[in-house]
């Protein structure tokens, strides 16, 4: 019920995403998008090509939920990495309709990912920097009671990052307020989930630099088979992501995989 009742919502619903979303919290994100939408995207982008889309140009016009994520966002699947379960609250739905086979790969290893990986799988629909989400609340409160969806869509992507900043946000390392990584760095006493969540964050992003990989040794139809493509890629990556596969719960590994797979042909949320 706590992911079916924000994504079959009828009233429009905004989750904003600017801090450490792990767990739990990152499948309650994911829950504030609207199931149709979701398969919208995945239908959008399947294939091997890896090059980045807007999401919001892949959803119907319906505006339904808006995921915004913030610099200081970090999210992470982590049940089979720490508690040795399986994600819960929707994400047997949600998660294997991420772009390509990035859902499975957050799942089963538990990896962090940043604003910018977030809009490339699908998990964002919007990039907001953080000094800018109060003013947008307030514009959202502000406005009219009956205001339609178009509109509400047009006061978020008012104070959206465009893609072309988004480039110059890239290439920042002195703004706090547009270096994504800085603005975690650099948050107000940093909270003991803030410190954890910037560990190992070495990367601006690094999904749309391993998707094919993420694509090549995720999508085997086991996990004997995703650690058997890590080991014949032996990157650094490869590498890396097959140690920390390791340290996994073996069962907790098998039971995420086999969920996911099965989400992946339900019809519908109520189905997962």
């Amino acid at each position: 019920d706590a992911a079916r009742l924000p994504a079959r919502s009828k009233r429009r619903r905004i989750a904003f995403m600017n801090g450490p979303c792990l767990g739990a919290g990152a499948a309650m994100a994911l829950s504030h998008w609207n199931p149709d939408q979701a398969q919208a995207f995945k239908n959008s982008t399947l294939g091997s090509e890896a090059k980045p889309k807007s999401a919001e140009k892949m959803l119907p016009k319906a505006v339904s939920h808006l995921r915004i994520g913030t610099g200081r966002m970090q999210i992470s699947f982590q049940s089979a990495h720490f508690l040795g379960s399986y994600p819960g609250v929707g994400a047997s739905f949600f998660l294997p309709r991420l772009r390509g086979h990035i859902g499975l790969y957050l799942a089963l290893t538990g990896a962090r990912i940043n604003v910018e990986d977030a809009l490339f799988a699908g998990i964002a629909s919007h990039y907001v920097q953080s000094h800018q989400i109060e003013k947008m609340q307030k514009a959202l409160t502000d406005s009219d009671f009956n205001i339609s969806d178009d509109q509400v869509l047009g006061i978020v992507n008012d104070f959206a990052v465009t893609p072309d900043q988004q480039e110059l946000i890239n290439k920042s390392t002195t703004d706090p307020h547009l270096s994504p990584l800085r603005e975690v760095q650099e948050a107000d006493t940093p909270s003991y989930y803030q410190r954890y969540a910037l560990q190992g964050v070495a990367e601006p992003t690094h999904l749309k630099e391993h998707f094919d990989n993420i694509n090549r040794c995720f999508g085997q139809p086991s996990i004997e088979k995703i650690l058997e493509e890590l080991r014949e890629l032996d990157s650094a990556w490869a590498r890396q992501t097959l140690q920390r596969l390791n340290a996994m719960s073996p069962s907790a590994l098998r039971i995420t995989h086999a969920l996911l797979r099965r989400g992946a042909l339900c019809d519908s949320l109520d189905e997962c």
